[in-house]
């Protein structure tokens, strides 16, 4: 009898372990995750934008840094916009955008990262497709998360062939967006000193605002 009543008891036991399993990922949803609380920062988000002439005399910016609009923002508390141009006589201009924007949180900015930041890297127009060319070897040590990617494009007003390189950096709570553009393709290599100094002035600005280590 004794016997008899400890088998019941392993099957009542078998039974309530798997109905809890079998409950706990509803228990768990049911939980509410705790909401990250935003950092105090002591600069602002000017602060962290990077003097584009200073890198090199032939580039400037002509419109900004400017605040984007809640619509334009990408479900950033705040965000800076500005347009650049870059100049080698006799060659044509290039230009591009350059943005930075600031998350209430370091996992808001990776979640927008992931689903709106990549749209930086258009497919429309394209003749080749992004991908990391063999002269830039640097590779962002301060980011969260990080891609540098270049592709040939047919397309604008009157219509090109140029060549755009677009780089995007998640730093905790921030993301820096900046994209540049070149007619004939081949001119790009009048940049690719400027794009990665670009990289590594993003880099240095926000490892001593944020207090990161560049290695």
């Amino acid at each position: 009898m004794k016997r008899r009543s400890l088998a019941y008891f392993g099957v009542a036991l078998a039974l309530l372990v798997a109905g809890n399993c079998a409950l706990l990922p509803v228990i768990l949803r049911s939980i509410p995750t705790p909401t990250p609380t935003p950092k105090v920062r002591d600069f602002w988000l000017s602060d962290l934008f990077v003097e584009l002439s200073a890198l090199s005399p032939q580039c400037w910016v002509y419109k900004g840094p400017i605040p984007l609009s809640y619509e334009e923002n990408k479900g950033a508390e705040e965000a800076l916009f500005a347009w650049f141009e870059c100049y080698h006589p006799p060659d044509p201009p290039g230009g591009g955008m350059y943005a930075i924007y600031r998350f209430r949180d370091s996992q808001s900015a990776a979640r927008r990262y992931r689903r709106d930041f990549l749209g930086w890297f258009p497919r429309a127009n394209l003749i080749t497709p992004y991908a990391t060319p063999d002269w830039m070897e640097y590779q962002s040590p301060v980011a969260d998360q990080f891609r540098f990617a270049c592709a040939d494009f047919y397309g604008g007003y009157p219509e090109v062939h140029g060549k755009v390189c677009t780089s995007i950096g998640q730093y905790e709570e921030y993301i820096s967006a900046f994209t540049f553009g070149i007619s004939p393709p081949e001119k790009i290599a009048d940049y690719t000193e400027f794009l990665e100094q670009m990289l590594r002035a993003v880099d240095n600005r926000m490892a001593h605002y944020l207090g990161k280590d560049v290695r």
